[in-house]
C-alpha cells in the first residue's frame, strides 16, 4: 500500500476544470501534464493557463446537484441535462406551472378508459423513461434497466472509443435516475457499488486523478456500505466490497486507507 502522496495544493483549495484549455489535449495528456506541473512549483501557473483549471472551495466532491452552494459557485456550469429539466416556458416567456397530483387526478376523471389507454401507449412509445418504468415495475424485468444505467456510468469512464470524460455528475445522475425506477434494494446497492468499482478501475489505469475525484469515490463507497447494512445485504455484497480494497491497494493520496476505514466501519476486518 502506498503512502499518501504530497499534494502541492493541500490546505489551499481544490482545482477543477471550468473552461476549455488553450491547447487541445486528450484526457491522458491532460492527466500527464497535470501530474507534471503539480510537482513543480515553477510550473503551477500552467495548470490554469494551459490546462484550463481554477480553484474551488475545499469540501467539493464533484456532486453538484446536491451541493447547497451550487447557486453561488463561480466554477459550476449547469450541465445540459439539468437545463432540460427546468420548468418549461410558454411562448410569451413565462414559466409554466407544474402539474399537481390533484390536477392529474382530475385529468384522469375527465377522460374515458379508452382515452387513457391511448394516452399511456403514446407516452410509452415516446419516452424511454416510461418504457423503463413499466419494464422494471409492471413486467418485473429490472435487470435490463440496471444494465442500461450501468452502461451510462461505464461510458463516462471507459467509452467504446476515445478517452473517458469522467464527469462525476453524469455518472451520479445515472444512479439517481435508476433509483427512481428500481424496485429492489439489491439493484440500488448494485449500481452504487458499480460506480465505486468503475472509479477504482479508472484510477488504476490512468494513475493519480486528483483529490476531488477520490473524495467522490470515497463518499459513494461509504454511502453504499451504509445502504447495504441498512437493507441487510451485507452477505450478498461483501466479496465485491472487499475487492474494491484489493484493487485500490496501489493507489495514492491515502485513497485505499480511507476505503479500508469505511469497510471496517460496516464489516469486520477484510478476510
Amino acid at each position: 500500500m502506498k503512502n499518501k502522496k504530497s499534494n502541492p495544493f493541500e490546505g489551499k483549495r481544490k482545482i477543477i476544470p471550468i473552461k476549455p484549455p488553450e491547447k487541445q489535449l486528450s484526457f491522458k495528456e491532460r492527466v500527464k501534464k497535470f501530474n507534471e506541473y503539480s510537482k513543480n512549483p515553477e510550473q503551477h501557473g500552467k495548470i490554469f493557463s494551459e490546462l484550463g483549471f481554477s480553484y474551488v472551495d475545499d469540501g467539493c466532491d464533484g456532486w453538484c446537484p446536491e451541493c447547497p452552494q451550487k447557486a453561488t459557485c463561480k466554477a459550476y456550469e449547469e450541465p445540459a441535462w439539468a437545463i432540460t429539466n427546468k420548468p418549461a416556458k410558454s411562448k410569451a416567456g413565462q414559466v409554466m406551472n407544474k402539474i399537481t397530483a390533484g390536477a392529474l387526478k382530475q385529468h384522469i376523471m375527465d377522460h374515458t378508459k379508452e382515452q387513457l389507454k391511448t394516452e399511456i401507449i403514446t407516452l410509452f412509445n415516446k419516452f424511454d423513461e416510461v418504457r423503463e418504468f413499466y419494464q422494471a415495475t409492471v413486467f418485473d424485468n429490472d435487470n435490463d434497466v440496471l444494465k442500461r444505467y450501468k452502461a451510462i456510468i461505464k461510458n463516462e469512464f471507459f467509452p467504446a472509443r476515445g478517452d473517458g470524460k469522467a464527469r462525476l455528475s453524469v455518472a451520479k445522475k445515472a444512479i439517481l435516475d435508476y433509483r427512481k425506477l428500481c424496485t429492489t434494494s439489491a439493484g440500488i446497492a448494485d449500481i452504487m457499488l458499480f460506480y465505486v468499482e468503475t472509479g477504482v478501475q479508472y484510477t488504476v489505469e490512468y494513475g493519480d486523478i486528483g483529490e476531488q475525484f477520490y473524495s467522490s469515490i470515497e463518499s459513494m463507497y461509504e454511502k453504499t456500505l451504509k445502504y447495504i447494512a441498512e437493507k441487510k445485504l451485507a452477505d450478498d455484497f461483501r466479496e465485491r466490497c472487499e475487492k474494491v480494497l484489493d484493487n485500490s491497494e496501489d493507489t495514492g493520496w491515502g485513497f485505499n486507507d480511507t476505503l479500508c476505514a469505511f469497510f471496517e466501519k460496516y464489516y469486520d476486518s477484510p478476510e
